[in-house]
């Protein structure tokens, strides 16, 4: 912590709460970037298989 001295801490600058609070924050954070990227790896497979679905058709009629 410069600026403060030597024996300056967070904890002691910000009070204990505070860096309770912060990783807490950081926790909740992690866990939500964790679900959105689960949900957009979903996403993108679902639209990786659309994609060969209508590739296929595409094929197919383009044969006939």
């Amino acid at each position: 912590m410069l600026g403060y001295g030597r024996e300056i801490t967070k904890s002691r600058l910000f009070g204990y709460g505070s860096v309770t609070q912060g990783s807490q924050f950081t926790l909740a954070i992690s866990t939500l970037i964790e679900e959105m990227s689960t949900k957009h790896a979903k996403k993108i497979q679902t639209i990786q298989a659309e994609q060969a679905v209508q590739k296929k058709a595409l094929l197919e009629e383009a044969e006939s």
